[in-house]
């Protein structure tokens, strides 16, 4: 049982060292939904983005018309620094919900979500329905070079001290378009893409930073705190093994 407490010490010195955090901050043209998601509306479409966790952007589409399309996932990309990127990756991960109303009836609803192995990547949505595709690999990585070419402000957090380095949307740090292929019944095919770019980074030593929607985190363990993280465990362990004798 005292090998284990070490060992559970030893582990979280190790992995909570010195690091650095990043916060990119997108902005957009779009508008804001009341929880601050960017949304586009249109009166048989509505498009929600959701920037999640350290690399991912999850996609809501909401059918607001009578009829059904399919979303193609193959054809949609989210496009980095003019790099395109499949928003089908083999496995689609998949949520929706919809609502049916039949004359004299009460109005049902019903929930889905799963996963999808393969195949097509692409989704019947029916009409009054939405469904939300994450995908996970925006290449952002951590900026190394932010302190040596560009100026930042300083900011207090009640529980960080944070340097902001701003981008202008003509010079952005990072560009990123979101490009969706959507399908009707009648086998006609529309588009439709929104621009997004990184406006702001927030540099900080707290990895738990609160902050709203819009942003994706990075992070790095920094020389020192990969020092000091081993030499931590190394002493914990030696203190184990003596403990161990002494018994």
């Amino acid at each position: 049982m005292r090998q284990l407490l070490y060992l559970t010490l030893a582990l979280a010195i190790l992995f909570t060292g010195c690091s650095k955090h990043q916060y990119f901050t997108f902005s957009s043209d779009l508008p804001k939904t009341s929880n601050d998601l960017y949304y586009y509306e249109s009166d048989s479409l509505k498009i929600e983005y959701n920037f999640t966790s350290s690399s991912s952007i999850e996609v809501t589409v909401h059918n607001k018309s009578d009829n059904p399309i399919l979303i193609n996932w193959e054809k949609s990309s989210i496009i980095f620094n003019n790099e395109s990127l499949a928003m089908a990756n083999g496995d689609l991960n998949f949520k929706g919900s919809g609502s049916s109303l039949e004359l004299f009836e009460d109005v049902t609803y019903s929930d889905f979500h799963g996963t999808i192995k393969g195949g097509k990547n692409q989704t019947f949505l029916p009409p009054q329905a939405f469904v939300a595709n994450t995908f996970n690999k925006v290449p952002l990585g951590y900026q190394k070079r932010l302190k040596r070419e560009m100026d930042f402000e300083k900011m207090y957090f009640p529980d960080a001290v944070v340097k902001k380095y701003s981008f202008d949307k003509s010079q952005p740090l990072a560009k990123l378009k979101s490009y969706l292929y959507i399908e009707n019944p009648d086998e006609s095919a529309f588009n439709v893409s929104h621009d997004f770019w990184v406006s702001e980074i927030l540099e900080t030593n707290n990895g738990r930073l609160k902050l709203g929607q819009n942003h994706l985190k990075q992070s790095k363990v920094t020389t020192t705190g990969a020092i000091l993280g081993t030499t931590g465990v190394v002493g914990l362990l030696v203190v184990a093994a003596a403990a161990e004798e002494s018994n």
